[in-house]
């Protein structure tokens, strides 16, 4: 059931996944092309999610998306598939909905993981990358590179203010070989006793 408390309006970078873009940098490793956004799985149950609680709560495209605290030409677009949104609108979707972030993105119960919200999982988000940068042994400009963003997008999500797309949260955790909920807090990291023949991960320039 979604509340109808109105709620402030997100910028166009947070529908559109340009929360931390940086105009002065010559290349954003980081941009995500359209094909990607299209032949996300996770987008994809977005989507779908996002039009059947539209059917089911009777309301107009318009007043549905002022529900989303969203335009409706920002819930236009994110229906296309093509939008990248940021982890902190996700989590204010899920908020709307009252419904887990993880349920809408992988179309799965919730169980045993975490319902947090956008602060927390861009606090754990934060963490978990400083904490492998620290572990690594590489000069910062390396390590943003071995992440595929750039310094000043490194030093906004060591800050945990950076508030990243999805998609872009998703090769990060390719990057670092890591589970996306688990970079995200939501599920929690495997008993390592249970890895059995498994040498610790070291992490390489590419």
């Amino acid at each position: 059931m979604i509340s109808k408390r109105r709620i402030t309006q997100p910028t166009e970078g947070e529908v559109f996944g340009r929360d931390i873009e940086v105009h002065s940098i010559r290349q954003r490793k980081t941009l995500v092309s359209i094909e990607q956004r299209l032949q996300s799985r996770l987008l994809q149950n977005l989507v779908d999610h996002l039009i059947v609680e539209l059917n089911n709560s009777g309301l107009t495209k318009p007043a549905f998306a002022e529900t989303l605290g969203i335009s409706g030409s920002q819930f236009r677009y994110l229906r296309s598939g093509v939008a990248n949104p940021s982890i902190g609108m996700l989590a204010t979707f899920a908020e709307r909905l009252h419904r887990p972030l993880y349920e809408l993105l992988e179309s799965r119960a919730l169980g045993h993981r975490l319902n947090l919200s956008g602060e927390e999982m861009n606090a754990v988000f934060s963490a978990t990358v400083k904490a492998r940068y620290s572990e690594s042994g590489m000069s910062y400009a390396e390590f943003a590179e071995y992440l595929g963003v750039s310094v000043p997008q490194f030093y906004l999500i060591l800050r945990g203010v950076s508030n990243p797309a999805l998609l872009m949260v998703e090769q990060i955790a390719r990057r670092l070989v890591i589970d996306l909920w688990v970079l995200l807090g939501v599920e929690t990291k495997p008993d390592p006793s249970r890895r059995k023949g498994r040498g610790k991960g070291t992490l390489t320039l590419t």
